[in-house]
């Protein structure tokens, strides 16, 4: 995840000669700033019910950025930052997802995603959710 946040700061200096939409250049900053945070905006929607699609192997949530600036709804990355706590269990790392989604949605329903090694993470999250809050589910946008 550190190289995603690397190549996040020098992409606006290297971007800086190429052609973009306002709207691109909105959704980088806002994208960079968000950076050292566990929940990432992945695009510039803000109407309708988010998508929080949860990380893959490597921690970070850059590489589904271009998907979810194709969609018409919010999509949020929810990636490894210093403060999850991965070196305990997936049911540890759940719960800390958990709780970092309801800050940013606190009522459901919610959909959530998984990417890559994110779908087992998000079974595991599902479980605990489905224990807690039956406003959770996987949810289909087709």
């Amino acid at each position: 995840m550190q190289e995603e946040q690397r190549l996040a700061s020098t992409s606006s200096v290297q971007g800086s000669t190429s052609f973009k939409s306002e709207d691109d250049s909105i959704g980088q900053a806002a994208l960079e700033s968000d950076m050292d945070k566990s929940i990432v905006r992945l695009n510039t929607v803000t109407e309708g019910r988010p998508l929080f699609i949860i990380h893959g192997a490597g921690g970070g949530v850059l590489v589904m950025q271009k998907v979810a600036q194709k969609v018409n709804y919010p999509v949020y990355g929810v990636q490894d930052t210093p403060e999850a706590p991965i070196t305990g269990t997936l049911d540890c790392l759940s719960h800390f997802y958990l709780s970092k989604i309801k800050e940013r949605q606190p009522l459901g329903p919610y959909c959530l995603g998984g990417f890559s090694f994110g779908e087992r993470l998000l079974l595991e999250t599902l479980a605990v959710a489905y224990s807690t809050d039956p406003t959770y589910r996987n949810c289909s946008r087709g």
